[in-house]
Formats: structure tokens, C-alpha cells, sequence
């Protein structure tokens, strides 16, 4: 996956974030299978849809699906349809918040995180601050949705996150609701690391 994206950063002539001409979320999940990732997290399942997907391209994965499915008439018959839909994967369901869920995944155990739930600024960026940890250092951090919508913090938080943690390598899928990634690095910045 590195020299994949060694290999966009290359040809492209923008400064980061780097759009990849071509490349939608269900291509870099490909990409994530033929690259050996087999453990995940998608933090924001909604129905499990994009879950499925998924498992039906990386070989092999054990996937942890986090989302507390709270609304009050909706929440509890996607919770049950997500369980039957990925009833017949190696999925850890996980029915909590995505903060409340942190404890359930060891720090550096994943091969990637994928950030979909509460799109609003503070719940974006803390997600991106915790779930990070929860990645190896060579996985991927990557998340959906960096567009400018109502109440979106999307883009603000990814911006922020990269300028503060010294990222410069970050990319962007080329679609309508692009998912932004980078591979995380031992060279980044990390001021909750620097509390000790």
C-alpha cells in the first residue's frame, strides 16, 4: 500500500490532499485487500452495507463494526439488519459509541480504520485522534465524506489533524463524497505521545 501511494504522491503535481484520478472508496478497499490488510475497523455502520462490501474484497478480514444504532425509531431495526447481513463474516459488532468502543481494540492492532459516524467537527476529530492509535504504524487511516455539507466537520478536522500532526502525505478518492486516507507513520507528530 506505501509504494501505491508513494506512486500517486509521484505523479500527481498537487500538494496534499492529492486527489486520485479514478479511484472511489470501493477501489482502495481492493486495494486494502490485495495489500494484505486483514484487520479492520469501520467506526459508522449504518447498515452494514459498505461492511459487506468489505469482507467481499479483502481475503481474509476480521472486521470491527462500531455504532451505537441509537435513533429511536430507526436505530434498533438496523442494528438487527446489520447483524443478519453480516451474520455469515468475521465481524466483531460492536454496539457503542464510537469512544465507549475504544476499550474493546488494542492499540496497534489494525491494519486500517475507516471513520463514517458523527460527521460533526468535534466528533471527527476526536475519532481521528483515538482511532489512530488503534492502527499500526504502515495502516491506513481513512474516513468518508470530505465534502462541505450542513453541520458537516469533516474537511475542518482532517485539515486541522494533518497540518498539526505533520502529515503531508494524505490523499483523497475521486468521487461525489470522497474518503480521505494516509498511511500512518512513526514521523508524525503525536502531542498526546509527548505527555510523559
Amino acid at each position: 500500500m506505501k509504494d501505491l501511494l508513494s506512486t500517486w504522491y509521484r505523479k500527481s503535481q498537487q500538494i496534499a490532499p492529492v486527489r486520485v484520478r479514478g479511484l472511489d472508496r470501493k477501489r482502495l478497499m481492493i486495494h486494502f485487500g490485495e495489500s494484505g490488510m486483514t484487520r479492520g475497523a469501520e467506526i459508522g455502520v449504518d447498515r452494514g452495507r459498505f461492511s459487506q462490501y468489505m469482507f467481499k474484497v479483502i481475503p481474509g478480514l476480521h472486521l470491527f463494526c462500531v455504532d451505537p444504532w441509537r435513533w429511536k425509531l430507526r436505530g434498533e431495526s438496523r442494528y438487527r439488519s446489520t447483524v443478519e447481513r453480516l451474520s455469515q463474516f468475521n465481524a466483531t459488532i460492536i454496539r457503542k459509541n464510537s469512544i465507549d468502543a475504544l476499550v474493546d481494540v488494542p492499540d496497534e492492532s489494525l491494519d486500517f480504520v475507516y471513520i463514517d459516524g458523527d460527521h460533526t467537527f468535534d466528533y471527527v476529530m476526536t475519532d481521528i485522534i483515538w482511532w489512530s492509535k488503534k492502527v499500526r504504524y504502515g495502516g491506513v487511516v481513512a474516513g468518508h465524506d470530505y465534502y462541505r455539507f450542513r453541520r458537516g466537520g469533516v474537511i475542518p478536522a482532517v485539515d486541522i489533524y494533518t497540518q498539526q500532526h505533520g502529515i503531508t502525505q494524505w490523499f483523497l478518492t475521486d468521487e461525489r463524497t470522497p474518503t480521505w486516507f494516509w498511511i500512518r507513520e512513526r514521523s508524525f507528530v503525536d502531542p498526546l505521545d509527548e505527555q510523559d
